[in-house]
């Protein structure tokens, strides 16, 4: 019986702006975090479909802005003062995951005043666009509902398979 051998062919984490493929799908997305800090409002959602670049874009964010990454489970665990204090910028990745649990946004909710009224940031990345979370708290329903906000689309053609021009301006895709 043949044995399947195993290459150790190693993993580099791709997280910085040039590691980000740009495409119609998600150029509008690219420009809004390319902005920073010269957004007109101090938040900004990000939607779009698992896997099209929402938390990659997220980081590429906190690299700019120096912002501290926080999940739903933090905003669940701590509160809004103790968040903040991570850092004046922060990026909430899931923050659809909040929605439709009374504490959970009254917490989100905390969570957005407090960043804004203390002069920070704050890049929410979810799913589905706010109209669409099931948020039953009227306040943050009105919150989600007015920020800036963009989708990205599911990858299109143009990003697969992923190519690029060297300097003699051959393409190689991969």
């Amino acid at each position: 019986m043949n044995q399947q051998l195993i290459l150790d062919l190693g993993h580099r984490v791709a997280v910085d702006r040039a590691d980000f493929l740009v495409s119609d799908c998600n150029a509008q997305a690219v420009e809004w975090i390319d902005r920073w800090p010269d957004w007109p409002a101090r938040a900004l959602v990000i939607w779009g479909p698992l896997a099209s670049g929402k938390t990659h874009l997220g980081h590429v964010w906190c690299a700019k802005s120096s912002a501290a990454h926080i999940t739903a489970e933090d905003v669940r665990a701590e509160d809004a003062a103790d968040l903040r204090a991570r850092n004046a910028c922060l990026f909430l990745d899931d923050a659809d995951t909040l929605a439709g649990t009374p504490e959970d946004e009254e917490a989100l909710l905390h969570l957005y005043n407090y960043v804004l009224e203390t002069d920070g940031a704050l890049l929410l990345a979810s799913q589905a666009a706010p109209a669409h979370w099931p948020v039953s708290l009227a306040d943050l329903s009105s919150r989600m509902k007015a920020l800036q906000g963009v989708g990205i689309a599911p990858p299109d053609d143009s990003l697969w398979p992923p190519c690029w021009s060297n300097s003699s301006g051959t393409a190689s895709c991969v």
